[in-house]
């Protein structure tokens, strides 16, 4: 039995695993994914898309959750295999691999396989087939609008405050729009398909031309499939949450240089930075800038054409 691990805590930082993932299983005739969240408490609905990764591949999926990691949130200095936890035998500590780093985070999950192999495997692999993945019949939205973030203040503020203006001027163009993620990312305006779960969730994603996010897990896996995207950053770093191959289809919009910021705050600028700084800032401009620097984007030009 060979084994490919998924170190990660967010949905999000999982599918940045799924490049040396591919490796594995493009080495080995069987596999199975042991998902190893930093985070105990975190939702194992999550499990969903390497569930049916690794059933696609032949493999089965199993969740590896003995302890968590404390240590690590609090001042980034741990490994990312969680402290307190039970080895399984056979399964290789990635810990000294997956060190703290400050950088782009695709890159930084890629050094785990051969040099070189990673970018062949992006240009030759993905976007992946989701309807060979997860056939589905899910229903049809023009545009998809998430806007993530969890109910914890300091995540929250990576969120794009304007969303429902957004999807008032998508509509204006005759564009069906709905939004997904948790109930309480309901963007007004829209049909609500929020807390539908993740596979239904992915399933809508998967059919839509247009998918508008700020920085989030969903926004990883749509570029994962290649939707075509536009991902707001606001206060959080396009540096370690953009890679140019990885997220090829996805355009990225800088919150902070069309809100009036001077140059990015320390978060933007820094991949792990943010925590210390966000509280500094009372006007976070960077999150409620003018929609028109979304509308006026290629991506959703081309959506609106079609």
């Amino acid at each position: 039995m060979k084994y490919a691990f998924v170190i990660s805590a967010g949905l999000g930082n999982q599918i940045e695993m799924i490049v040396p993932y591919l490796h594995i299983i493009k080495s080995y005739p069987h596999v199975d994914a042991v998902y190893c969240p930093e985070i105990k408490e975190y939702n194992p609905d999550t499990l969903k898309f390497w569930e049916i990764v690794a059933q696609y591949h032949g493999g089965t999926m199993r969740a590896m959750q003995h302890g968590f990691m404390p240590k690590w949130w609090k001042d980034y200095s741990g490994s990312f295999c969680c402290q307190g936890r039970q080895p399984w035998p056979g399964i290789p500590d990635l810990a000294h691999n997956l060190a703290p780093h400050r950088g782009n985070e695709v890159e930084h999950r890629n050094k785990i396989i051969p040099e070189g192999e990673a970018v062949k495997i992006m240009l030759e692999e993905l976007p992946l087939n989701w309807n060979k993945y997860s056939p589905n019949k899910a229903e049809i939205f023009d545009a998809i609008i998430c806007n993530g973030g969890t109910l914890n203040a300091t995540w929250a503020r990576k969120r794009y405050t304007r969303w429902n203006d957004v999807a008032t001027l998508l509509k204006e163009k005759d564009l069906k729009v709905a939004s997904v993620g948790l109930p309480h990312e309901f963007v007004q305006g829209t049909v609500d398909r929020t807390g539908i779960g993740p596979l239904d969730t992915m399933n809508l994603i998967s059919r839509t031309r247009l998918f508008l996010a700020n920085d989030s897990g969903l926004y990883h896996f749509a570029s994962v499939i290649g939707i075509p995207t536009v991902v707001v950053f606001t206060a959080t770093s396009s540096v370690k949450n953009h890679h140019p191959v990885f997220h090829r289809s996805a355009e990225v919009v800088e919150g902070w240089s069309h809100g009036g910021c001077p140059a990015p705050c320390q978060g933007a600028k820094d991949s792990w930075a943010f925590l210390p700084t966000w509280p500094n800032c009372r006007r976070f401009r960077c999150s409620a800038f003018e929609p028109l620097h979304i509308m006026n984007t290629r991506t959703v030009k081309n959506a609106i054409a079609k």
